[in-house]
Parts: C-alpha cells; structure tokens; sequence
C-alpha cells in the first residue's frame, strides 16, 4: 500500500512528537522534608537497691531524691543530715546540694546534706511584713551582670543556731541565695569567703564579690 504525501508527513510528525516526549526528563514532584526530633530522654531509673522517697530533692520534680535506710545505704545514714541520691551522670545537680559525697551504689551518687535549722521565731526576731526575710538591706556586690552601682538588694533569714540565708534581688528578676554557717563561712559550692575587717563577711564566686554585714546576717 502506497501511502500518500500528507500521510507520509502525518506520522513522521507523529513519531516526532513521540521522541520529543521520551527525550524529556521525567518530573518528579518535590518532597517535603520530614522534620527530626531528637528522641526524649528515657527518665532515670532507680535501682531497686535503694529506697527512694519522695519526687524529688530539694523541691519536687529535682533530679534528686531523698534515700531511705537498706543494706546498701545503712552505713551513711545520719540523724543530723538527709541522705540523698542523685543520677551520678548528673554532676550539676549533685555539686549544687553543697553536702558531702558518702559513695556510689549502683549509678546513684549519695550526698550526705545536714539538715538546715528552722527560722528563729517571730518573737525572737521580727520579720519584714509581706515576706519571709528578717531583714532587707543593700550590700556590696561587684562583677560581670551586677549593679554598676555595686549594691545589690538583698533579704536575709536568720536561723535558729545561727546560721542564716541571704537571698540577692538582681535586677533581670533573678536571685542568688547564699548560705552561711554559724561562723559566717558560706556552704555554696565554688565559693570562698573571708572576713573582711571585724564585720563584714566576703564572698567570691569566681569573679563575682559579695560584701556582708555580720550584723546583717545575725542582726544587732
């Protein structure tokens, strides 16, 4: 069959068209990526040679927890100190207890924290209305984030064997709370202090400084 001059030049435009279509990359549609998150942290689990209490040490939902007497902890127990387990992954939480490290069982660092006094009475030393403190003053404070006047707004609680906590007001709403024993030497971690003449307590926390009336922490 003899095909004629139109027909002819139909299907070579056909077949032209058929190759033009096969010569053009295939379109993909673009993907969306999938967004990642990083898996929650599997919430530590208590070894069942402790006894655990409570939810958490010093406050509720704390990485710490107070430890109750077994055989693995009746050798540190003391009737003047809570003891306390902390994760010992977790070095910030155990430093920041300030107490003293009495040993390790099973991946749990036990801290030995004295028990803290309670506040003298009311009618010993009254309190500043409207708060906790037995008394609010301005002290010297000097270092990166302080007052550039170098006073810092600060309330004091008075304890009942004379230690006391001294509580900073800072200007970005947040505190610092420092703790003093009964001879005047703070109890923080990484911190020093020293007497300054014959009444005023210095802390340094490394380049911070903290000037403290003793007759602010123990009133007269």
């Amino acid at each position: 069959m003899t095909l004629s001059k139109p027909a002819v030049l139909l299907l070579g435009s056909v077949a032209a068209l058929s190759l033009a279509a096969c010569s053009q990359p295939e379109q993909t549609s673009p993907t969306t990526p999938v967004p990642t998150t990083s898996p929650a942290a599997a919430p530590f689990a208590w070894p069942a040679t402790l006894r655990v209490v409570g939810d958490g040490y010093p406050t509720a939902g704390a990485p710490c927890r107070r430890i109750g007497e077994t055989a693995a902890t009746v050798d540190y127990l003391d009737d003047s100190a809570d003891l306390v387990g902390c994760p010992a992954s977790d070095q910030a939480a155990t430093t920041a207890l300030g107490g003293t490290s009495v040993g390790q069982v099973d991946g749990v660092a036990l801290i030995s924290v004295p028990r803290r006094a309670p506040q003298v009475t009311e009618a010993a030393d009254a309190r500043v209305p409207g708060t906790t403190f037995n008394a609010v003053a301005s002290i010297g404070c000097r270092g990166p984030g302080l007052p550039s006047s170098g006073q810092c707004q600060a309330g004091v609680v008075r304890r009942a064997d004379r230690s006391a906590d001294v509580t900073l007001m800072l200007e970005d709403g947040k505190g610092r709370t420092l703790s003093f024993d009964a001879q005047g030497q703070t109890r923080d971690p990484g911190a020093r202090s020293t007497m300054t003449g014959e009444d005023t307590v210095t802390v340094m926390i490394g380049q911070e400084r903290y000037d403290v009336p003793t007759a602010f922490l123990w009133g007269g």
